[in-house]
């Protein structure tokens, strides 16, 4: 039986859609409506088909014309744009597809083979971003160029997307060697970069590294590795100090012991007025890095993330899980807000800071408006094709240890400036005063080894000024 479309947009990529279901019965689908926000165009017909209304009116149109499918044609609209379309579409609970951004559209009309289902980052609410180019060229072209947590989400997708630069040589250090195999292999069979080297050895290990520095001497060093999940490093703030202060600290050296010219670590949004032990230890490792600048003049910068859409442990992996179970979807608190950004996103963002970095900068992504994780839930559940709003329930399981109710990736004391990347901020925050690196690292290191976990809280709160002592405890 014929399926019965309404598409949103009745642009050209619109137009192209109903062309190409009509000349392609097989598809058994045919356009019976356009909406579109343009209002000029309502009450006109395109190519025999009636634009009805506009994107408000999506549910009547969708059960008058007893719509089986909806197709938002909205290309060349901006991310807020479209989330909100795509917030409109998705109360008429029956599947909804989409057609890629301009960027992702190569030859200029739209084919059917473009029209995907709606993907995570369509929800964002923003463009996702493009680089410039140039400056990461002259940085990486024919150099050799390290990244620590290499078979991780992130780490891997840097050593994807530096592949197209030019670099001599790809180092890719991290602990899981099934992980960089994995990566390896990716590297050399999907995109035909032969010049890599798995480096197995463990950040923690200052010995490890210096040992390494005699014999691999890469020119830039991306630091991706850390412990990242909250409750996590709230149960084992030890294991936060280990990898997240005292590893900064010796890839820092390593660094410098190799003579590299550039340095960038993935930083996080929890680093901003930290709460929890996770985002603490990566605001000391910002300190760090910016204190390395200071010392060596040279370019060493932090970039910070929101959460990461697709990677391990991230929200949306876990809700599609639970809607493959059939439900039901846990989310912490119904008010609870996040910001977001794809993991090539968190790649072309580090690669474009090493780019860009003179030394002791803090680069952030404008990520937009924060999503309300309830309603990106709604949103899955809804896309996913269920036809009620009962039909998978949606459970409050309350903040974890250390979370917050909203985040922030900027504080109020730090004032950013333009970089010559459009969506990308700098900030400089202040390193305390009479912050001592060597210091800070070997009290913090004592207590891990010792285990004193109320010890290392303590000695946290003691180090970092806007520090928000009263962890969970919503805000």
């Amino acid at each position: 039986m014929t399926r019965r479309i309404l598409v949103i947009g009745a642009g050209e990529a619109g137009r192209d859609i109903a062309r190409a279901l009509r000349a392609s019965p097989e598809y058994e689908r045919e356009v019976v409506a356009f909406l579109d926000d343009d209002t000029s165009l309502v009450g006109t017909s395109i190519d025999g088909v009636a634009v009805v209304g506009v994107s408000t009116d999506v549910a009547g149109v969708a059960r008058r014309e007893r719509v089986d499918e909806i197709i938002v044609a909205i290309p060349s609209a901006p991310g807020s744009a479209a989330r909100r379309v795509l917030s409109l579409a998705r109360r008429v609970r029956v599947p909804v597809r989409i057609v890629p951004g301009l960027r992702d559209i190569i030859k200029g009309s739209v084919h059917l083979d473009q029209v995907r289902d709606v993907a995570p980052e369509d929800l964002l609410g923003r463009q996702t971003v493009d680089l410039i180019e140039g400056p990461i060229r002259a940085a990486v072209a024919g150099k050799q160029v390290l990244v620590t947590g290499a078979g991780g989400s992130i780490g891997s997708e840097l050593c994807r997307l530096l592949t197209g630069f030019g670099p001599a040589k790809l180092y890719l250090l991290g602990r899981g060697e099934n992980s960089l195999f994995e990566i390896e292999e990716e590297l050399r069979d999907a995109f035909g970069f032969e010049e890599t080297q798995i480096v197995l050895g463990d950040i923690r290990d200052r010995d490890r590294l210096r040992h390494l520095a005699a014999t691999v001497r890469p020119d830039v060093v991306l630091h991706a590795a850390a412990h990242k999940h909250v409750p996590l490093m709230e149960m084992y703030p030890e294991e936060a100090v280990m990898v997240n202060v005292v590893g900064t600290s010796n890839v820092l050296a390593f660094a410098r012991d190799v003579g590299a010219s550039r340095f960038v670590m993935l930083s996080t949004d929890k680093a901003v007025l930290p709460r929890n032990v996770m985002g603490a230890t990566k605001r000391l490792a910002e300190f760090l890095v910016q204190s390395a600048a200071l010392e060596s003049k040279l370019p060493f910068t932090a970039v910070r993330f929101g959460n990461v859409l697709g990677s391990r442990g991230s929200v949306v992996p876990i809700f599609q899980r639970q809607l493959r179970r059939g439900g039901p979807l846990t989310v912490t608190h119904r008010d609870a807000t996040r910001y977001f950004m794809t993991i090539k996103e968190a790649a072309m963002l580090v690669i474009q800071a090493m780019a860009e970095g003179q030394g002791g900068e803090v680069f952030v992504l404008d990520m937009g408006e924060a999503i309300n994780i309830y309603e990106l839930a709604q949103d899955l559940i809804a896309f996913a094709g269920f036809a009620k709003d009962d039909e998978v329930e949606i459970i409050e399981t309350g903040l974890r240890p250390g979370e917050k109710l909203q985040e922030r990736y900027l504080a109020d004391t730090e004032p950013t400036v333009a970089s010559p990347h459009p969506q990308i901020l700098v900030a400089r925050p202040n390193v305390p005063d009479g912050f001592d690196p060597v210091d800070v690292v070997e009290s913090l290191r004592a207590l891990a080894q010792a285990c004193d976990r109320d010890g290392i809280r303590r000695r946290l709160i003691e180090l970092i000024p806007d520090h928000e002592a009263q962890a969970g405890t919503s805000q």
